[in-house]
């Protein structure tokens, strides 16, 4: 992070860390959350980049696993970055037995992708991370996706959004979607599904910032 989150660049902010063990030490002007933690289903498993399904076998068994209680799991954001770099797979709706919408139970973490795909509008992360800032959104962190070169022109990037306590009515949580659709439009509006399965890359993360 060196000096501090950088979110003023269309290349993305500096990295809190990567892969490979790399990245710098906080500057002075970040800081991290103290005790918040934030509820959401991890798989077991880790890739590097997006996970290469021979049919839909490979998401079957992602989902499978995602299924089990053992993927529950509270995580700061420091816990929550170690696992994105790890390459697992995170579902921030919460669901029990099963991971289809009837199974969604509550839900602390949206996310939100910005694919700059030609549908979407293009937006640069820094300028994503501005605006969210700006709007008191505070964003846990965030990371280039799997289909990300990073190129000005072409930035494929996820923001993770946390709050103070799960929501427990499907309702009140697709509102939540609703509204941060409304605040960041150039957003993939699939994101915000309940049950939608996030793939990590295990690239690098920016942030967490409070």
């Amino acid at each position: 992070m060196g000096g501090g989150p950088d979110r003023r660049g269309e290349g993305g902010p500096a990295p809190m860390a990567t892969s490979d063990g790399s990245g710098r030490g906080p500057g002075p002007s970040a800081t991290y959350p103290s005790g918040a933690r934030y509820e959401l289903l991890v798989d077991s498993v880790g890739f590097k980049g997006r996970p290469k399904p021979h049919g839909d076998s490979e998401i079957g068994a992602i989902r499978n696993r995602l299924a089990r209680p053992d993927s529950l799991v509270s995580l700061d954001a420091l816990g929550l970055a170690d696992i994105i770099l790890q390459g697992r797979t995170i579902m921030p709706g919460v669901c029990l037995g099963g991971t289809s919408k009837e199974h969604w139970v509550r839900q602390q973490v949206f996310a939100l992708d910005f694919d700059n795909d030609g549908v979407t509008r293009k937006i640069g992360p820094g300028e994503a991370l501005d605006r969210a800032f700006r709007m008191g959104l505070d964003p846990i962190l965030a990371y280039p996706t799997a289909s990300s070169t990073m190129r000005p022109w072409n930035p494929r990037f996820r923001i993770l959004f946390g709050l103070d306590e799960p929501v427990t009515e499907r309702d009140e949580a697709e509102e939540v979607g609703r509204l941060l659709l409304e605040v960041f439009p150039e957003a993939d509006r699939t994101s915000t599904r309940l049950t939608q399965m996030f793939f990590s890359p295990g690239r690098e993360v920016w942030g967490p910032w409070t």
